[in-house]
């Protein structure tokens, strides 16, 4: 799981993203099921926080 998490970050910053690993998001699985509607039947293993740390950076372009 580490692994798949470092990576994610990594790619993350190379496409000029802020991101960090957010323990909570674990702790707190009811919340972020309410707000991401991610089934009871599944675990919530990691949780990383993401944002564009450009204003004109769109959702498409960060994804693409």
């Amino acid at each position: 799981m580490g692994i798949a998490r470092d990576a994610s970050v990594l790619a993350a910053c190379e496409r000029s993203l802020g991101c960090v690993t957010h323990g909570q998001g674990t702790m707190q699985s009811s919340v972020v099921r309410e707000h991401v509607r991610i089934p009871d039947e599944q675990n919530i293993m990691v949780c990383l926080a993401m944002e564009s740390t450009d204003d004109d950076v769109t959702e498409r372009e960060v994804c693409a």
